[in-house]
């Protein structure tokens, strides 16, 4: 099953995964940092502009709903710049993805050899839609999962990797290491997914005096040293019984759905490579599973741990599955190479079902490359909203194009039952380059769409008049961000009746305001209301009023 790479597979491999990391790089400078979620960008602007790398602060309230570790990586190029660049909110993200990214290659190096079968394994998890999006977006999960995978990547080569090879504790320990940065991230969940997985794996595969060796000891001591690190710090400034009060308050789940969530979101984690399942679990099925493959059994024992624990737990959401997603791309691979500790081939059922998947993506990416191809290069401007189509169009028109031919070439050539059938290397590389036509046109309308140039200039004209600035009845997102935008704390008064009692004091004030609020006002008997201007900032209004009171 296994096939020598071509002399151009890493040519082609290379140039697909710079033109992916290009757009993707340009994707997240042209996000406004008002788009997408941005209250993680609010916690480490308090923390630059505070000074106080300690306590983290949402607005005017302590946040202890999650660790530091996301929140300093967050602020590290807000402090060294001394602004905000739009791709700031994204350098988690980006570390994550290269961070996880790595790990699988070293981990697919070890289970099924150098060059090709490495090069695809990484392209798979790197092009998997969750993946993508999650590297694109302004949330922890991805940074989560990077750890999570460093974590076992590590564990698995220290323990000897396929050949069995004599322990290696430097790599041990350095598991326990990424599982202490996971925990920092998101919480202590990482040590139930790592014990789980490197657990069952140890007893599976008789590799039990790996847990209890002095690099695993080791690990283990640099653990709790680096998680106390700042429950101690924190403590030590709060004081403890203050800092345990404030932690049990706060409210911890709150996403949830039902019992079948992880299941029937597995197939839409691993888009477009969720073709390949079915062939997946027919070739566990009929093959046994992971019999005679330490590195199967331990590429499933890490999946198990994180997938099954999930189902447990109050809280859910589909991104939750992340750190299973590596284990999942790693299994998908063996349907095309064999794990080097393994000599049994994937069942016949299993080898079609593999055709027909490959099928499916080739033609499907190829009638919707050239089709977009076609659309984009005959508009000249969106249907919808008569707008110019943005410049990034043009450069993702012929590139779609030239993807829906290659897909059509691999269709042909798979229906022959030929090399790229057989191959998984040619449709990875073709899916890094959907995800560049992907960010190329998002880029776009995200650039067209950025307000944030205005609102600066807006927020920047109310609070240099040498007048009393406050906000009533805006979302906590617009408090940060106006925060942020104009490099002061902006008092916020979240009823009208205490904005009439400040305005009163100030005589004639300036108020951000959302149209609710600014209609409350009004309502209000003794005051003048003069709306200056208006802006849209987190995709709602914000209103810009001159208050003043009645002599």
């Amino acid at each position: 099953m296994n096939r020598p790479a071509s002399v151009l597979a890493p040519i082609l491999v290379a140039a697909a995964s710079l033109v992916a990391v290009g757009a993707l790089l340009y994707r997240v400078t042209q996000e406004p940092l008002d788009a997408g979620y941005v209250r993680y960008l609010g916690i480490a602007d308090e923390i630059v502009r505070t000074g106080d790398w300690i306590q983290l602060r949402i607005v005017d309230r302590l946040y202890l709903e999650k660790p530091p570790l996301f929140f300093w990586i967050l602020a590290v190029p807000m402090a060294l710049l001394g602004s905000v660049p739009n791709w700031a909110p994204h350098v988690p993200g980006l570390l994550a993805l290269a961070v996880a990214s790595y790990s699988v290659y070293r981990l697919a190096r070890e289970v099924y050899g150098p060059g090709e079968p490495a090069l695809a394994a990484t392209l798979l998890f790197a092009t998997t839609w969750e993946a993508f999006n999650q590297a694109t977006g302004k949330r922890l999960d991805l940074l989560f999962a990077a750890w999570v995978t460093a974590a076992f990547a590590s564990f698995f080569l220290g323990s000897g990797g396929t050949r069995r090879e004599s322990a290696r504790p430097a790599l041990l320990a350095l598991a326990w290491v990424f599982v202490a940065f996971a925990v920092m991230t998101k919480g202590p969940l990482a040590i139930l997914f790592f014990l789980l997985g490197v657990g069952g794996f140890a007893a599976w595969s008789g590799r039990s005096a790996t847990l209890v060796s002095r690099g695993s000891f080791a690990g283990i001591a640099l653990f709790v040293a680096i998680c106390a690190i700042w429950p101690v710090l924190l403590g030590a400034r709060l004081g403890f019984e203050e800092a345990f009060a404030t932690y049990a308050q706060r409210s911890f789940t709150t996403r949830r759905a039902g019992v079948f969530l992880y299941l029937a979101h597995l197939p839409e984690q691993a888009i477009p490579w969720s073709v390949f399942l079915p062939a997946l679990a027919v070739a566990f099925l009929r093959r046994r599973g992971v019999r005679g493959s330490d590195a199967l059994r331990f590429l499933a024992a890490w999946f198990l741990a994180v997938f099954i624990p999930l189902h447990f737990s109050e809280a859910r959401h589909s991104r939750y599955l992340l750190p299973a997603s590596p284990a999942l791309g790693l299994l998908l691979v063996s349907l095309w190479y064999a794990p080097l500790d393994s000599t049994s081939a994937s069942p016949a059922l299993a080898i079609r079902l593999r055709r027909y998947g490959a099928l499916a993506l080739f033609g499907l990416v190829g009638l919707a490359g050239i089709a977009a191809g076609i659309i984009l290069a005959a508009l000249d401007r969106e249907p919808l909203t008569g707008r110019n189509l943005p410049a990034e169009a043009l450069v993702a028109s012929p590139l779609s194009f030239v993807l829906g031919l290659a897909a059509l070439v691999g269709f042909v050539s798979a229906l022959r039952r030929g090399r790229a059938e057989t191959s998984l290397l040619p449709a990875a590389t073709l899916v890094a380059g959907v995800t560049a036509v992907v960010s190329l046109l998002a880029a776009g309308d995200l650039r067209e769409q950025d307000q944030t140039g205005d609102a600066r200039a807006v927020l920047a004209s109310a609070t240099s008049a040498g007048r009393p600035v406050a906000m009533l009845g805006l979302t906590e997102e617009q408090r940060q961000l106006s925060r942020l935008f104009t490099g002061s704390a902006i008092g916020s008064f979240g009823d009208v009746a205490s904005l009439a009692r400040f305005a009163t004091e100030s005589r004639e004030s300036v108020v951000l305001s959302s149209p609710k609020g600014r209609r409350e006002l009004e309502a209000l008997p003794g005051f003048s209301i003069e709306i200056r201007d208006d802006f849209e900032l987190a995709q709602d209004p914000i209103e810009v009023l001159v208050v003043r009171a009645a002599p």
